[in-house]
């Protein structure tokens, strides 16, 4: 059975590259220098030395006739390659000799004719490689025949001295220039003739009179008044009134006992939003407010009202509403939870004293606004529910209302009780 050795291989490129660390005693082999490295286990590529099985190359001596050429035997089968014997050791360079002067260069002779190419010889089979031997000291290197010497270069010839340039000649002098002639006296402008003088303008003639107007004619009675027929008459009168258009009954005709069904005052939402909203003559009767933040409601002109009209302001929101004239007076604030009716008292000026209001409607009351419900008012009945929290400080005509497990009575505060109490601080 044949054994084929391979060893590690790659191009300088690739080992340069990976610069890999090669085991102790492995070989590693660049394929395109021929050169090749063995590794101690320890160093990577770059730090380890290039082995070569060719020696020192020892000096060139001069080169013989080439002569011709054998012919090419046919190549016999390869044969197994044997082991790799060690490498010897390299042997000492010989010292190089001093470089002698260079001597004169002869003249080129002429080139001899190169012999025909004999036939290649059948190239023998190739015995098996045995191993390497021991590499031979390499001889020392002859000393170098000495360099002719050059000859010397021949010295240059002097330059001439230059001619002196001859001197410029002087300049002539420039002639005088001519005094300039006098000019000629202008002569006199003639005088301007006397403008003729304007006649006198014509008298303007008497303006005719006017002549008187004429009567005018008596104005033609007026003719009676007709009928007004019956309801029947009068709404199919009305029937074809359809639009925007109006009819005028009168001016403010009293209409007594009206039936209508189902009367619709219109009615608005609006998400407050720290906005203003203002209302106009035509805005809905009923305006809702919802949402989390205040609103600054602005009321119509009252120039473009009538008295008596009327508008319910409800707040569903978390924030006070604030409601100003069209003059930017403050006329109420709505808090949260309450409604106000406001009617319009007056047709003439901007400020609240147009406008007349009061509180319609109570929820939950909540938050840090108040409701006055009068100068010393009566609660009868009342009930409380939960804990009450007494004041800061209890003057000295205080009384405390406390509980008596089945209901509430009133009595002076007694020091230090532990009880839960509403405080009613006296003058």
């Amino acid at each position: 059975m044949s054994i084929r050795l391979q060893v590690r291989r790659g191009t300088a490129t690739q080992w340069n590259t990976t610069d890999p660390v090669l085991a102790a005693g492995e070989f590693g082999y660049e394929s395109d220098t021929g050169k090749f490295k063995i590794g101690n286990g320890t160093s990577n590529w770059s730090a380890i030395t290039y082995y070569s099985i060719q020696g020192v190359q020892g000096i060139q001596g001069p080169q013989g006739t080439t002569g011709s050429q054998g012919a090419t035997g046919t190549q016999g089968a390869l044969g197994t390659q044997g082991s790799t014997g060690p490498q010897g050791t390299q042997g000492l360079q010989g010292t190089t000799g001093s470089q002698g002067a260079i001597g004169t260069q002869g003249s080129t002779g002429a080139q001899g004719t190169t012999g025909a190419q004999g036939t290649t010889g059948t190239q023998g089979t190739t015995g098996t490689q045995g191993a390497i031997g021991t590499q031979g000291t390499t001889g020392a290197q002859g000393t170098t025949g000495s360099q002719g010497t050059q000859g010397i270069t021949g010295s240059q010839g002097t330059t001439g001295t230059q001619g002196s340039t001859g001197a410029q000649g002087t300049t002539g002098s420039q002639g005088t220039t001519g005094s300039q002639g006098t000019t000629g006296s202008q002569g006199t402008q003639g005088t301007t003739g006397s403008q003729g003088s304007t006649g006198a303008q014509g008298t303007t003639g008497t303006q005719g009179t006017t002549g008187s107007q004429g009567t005018t004619g008596t104005q033609g009675t007026t003719g009676a008044t007709g009928s007004y027929g019956t309801s029947a008459a009068l709404a199919a009168a009305l029937s074809d009134e359809t639009g925007t258009g109006a009819v005028v009954f009168g001016t403010a005709p009293t209409i007594s006992l009206p039936v209508i069904d189902n009367f619709k005052l219109g009615y608005s939402t609006t998400a407050t939003a720290a906005g203003t909203t203002t209302l106009t003559v035509s805005s809905n009767n009923q305006q809702l407010f919802t949402g989390t933040s205040t609103q600054t409601i602005v009321m119509p002109v009252a120039s473009t009202m009538t008295v008596g009209m009327r508008y319910i302001i409800e707040n569903n929101s978390t924030g006070n509403l604030t409601v100003n004239s069209s003059g930017s007076n403050l006329i109420a604030t709505v808090i949260p939870g309450t409604s106000i009716k406001i009617n319009s008292v007056s047709t003439s000026g901007t400020d609240a004293t147009s406008w007349d209001y009061e509180y319609v409607g109570f929820n939950a009351i909540t938050g840090t606004g108040s409701n006055v419900l009068g100068t010393g008012p009566t609660i009868s009945n009342l009930t409380i529910t939960g804990t009450l929290t007494a004041g800061a400080s209890v003057g000295t005509n205080g009384y405390v209302l406390t509980s008596t497990g089945s209901g509430t009575q009133w009595a002076a505060a007694a020091a230090g009780a532990a009880f839960s109490e509403f405080m009613l601080i006296g003058a």
